[in-house]
């Protein structure tokens, strides 16, 4: 990705402090709030995230689905804690971005912040086949509160059927 490290040079030259703000906590998110505050501890660094998992890790779904760990905050490696005190970011959890304008975000919660630049990092979203399936037990699993949704009401059921062959879909197929 040489143009965010571009990027990234500009924050460095820019000469006085400003805020970012970053839509995502994801890996992403967290990695370019993360680099920002090193090269710029002057700048104001704002992280929203839409769920209360941050740096989170995907990969364990499938086996937080089989049951081999309970403690969701195990999807994490760092807590929003630890990024507000040991790197002076702040991350702010369970809000989501609903409106972004010209130097602003307002938020699902009514805050209204200002932004100098604003990084994306809202990751993807899974394709949902054009197929006539809906109803109260179709889930899409991409991120970890999708899993703890879907565990809720997995263990009731007889049988699953899986769309999808990306690793999160191969790995759980196969616990």
């Amino acid at each position: 990705m040489p143009y965010l490290k571009g990027i990234i040079y500009f924050f460095f030259l820019n000469s006085r402090s400003m805020r970012v703000v970053i839509i995502g906590g994801g890996a992403a998110g967290m990695s370019a709030a993360s680099r920002i505050r090193r090269l710029r501890r002057d700048f104001e660094v704002v992280v929203f995230e839409r769920t209360g998992m941050i740096s989170h890790a995907p990969c364990g779904i499938p086996y937080y689905l089989e049951g081999l760990f309970d403690n969701y905050e195990l999807f994490m490696h760092y807590t929003p804690d630890y990024f507000g005190r040991e790197r002076g970011i702040d991350v702010r959890t369970n809000e989501a971005v609903i409106e972004v304008g010209l130097g602003y975000v307002v938020t699902d919660r009514g805050n209204k912040v200002g932004w100098d630049y604003l990084v994306l990092a809202t990751g993807a979203i899974p394709a949902i086949p054009n197929i006539p399936i809906k109803g109260d037990h179709v889930f899409t699993v991409h991120h970890p509160a999708d899993a703890i949704n879907l565990r809720n009401v997995l263990y009731s059921m007889d049988s699953v059927g899986i769309i999808g062959t990306g690793y999160i879909g191969l790995e759980v197929a196969s616990t």
